[in-house]
């Protein structure tokens, strides 16, 4: 794989099954952020991680420089990408398909990030022939806009389903043809905490 790769895409929030990328722009437009990095898997034990260039940062299309790399089998028909890179705890592709699986770890509680959300808590999937061409992401999740007003202080909001259905917890993930789909929860919780820290 080359040791420099562009991902791109134009989306927003409320455009959710294209391609997205990872903080909301004033328009809420997705952007790349400084700090993102991205795993290419081509087998379970191999993969490199790519690091955001600065000059990417706030743009809905980034190129990403070659950081670290595991060496393993490579048993993967494409390239597996997942955002945020440390992210997956299991990744598999069935041979000569883009079928793959993915058990990744979300958050019971993120951080506020005002106006946008929290750095990596908007997690998407790729997969790529490894070559030049361009990566376009699917996000795994959807996301909640919330706009407060007052005068009082906020230190948390705490966000449960109306079936009391899993929200956080190791998700297990399937997709055909890139498109990936939450299929269940490993020892879920029930909720997601935005933590707005002591100060609110």
């Amino acid at each position: 794989a080359p040791t420099q790769v562009r991902m791109m895409c134009n989306s927003f929030i409320d455009d959710i099954e294209k391609a997205s990328k990872t903080s909301l722009a004033e328009n809420n437009s997705l952007v790349w952020s400084i700090g993102d990095e991205i795993r290419v898997y081509t087998g379970a034990e191999s993969w490199k991680s790519y690091k955001l260039k600065e000059t990417s940062a706030g743009r809905s299309q980034g190129t990403f420089s070659l950081t670290s790399y595991k060496q393993g089998a490579d048993k993967f028909y494409a390239g597996l990408v997942i955002y945020p890179a440390t992210s997956a705890s299991y990744v598999n592709m069935e041979a000569n398909s883009t079928l793959y699986s993915i058990v990744l770890n979300l958050p019971e509680t993120q951080t506020y990030n005002k106006n946008s959300f929290a750095s990596g808590a908007f997690p998407m999937t790729a997969t790529w022939n490894l070559d030049n061409t361009p990566i376009s992401f699917y996000n795994i999740l959807g996301a909640i806009k919330i706009k407060l007003r007052g005068n009082k202080k906020i230190k948390s909001v705490t966000i449960t389903g109306h079936n009391n259905e899993s929200l956080s917890g190791k998700a297990n993930i399937q997709a055909r043809d890139n498109i990936p789909e939450l299929i269940s929860f490993t020892n879920g919780k029930t909720h997601v905490t935005l933590d707005c820290g002591e100060n609110g």
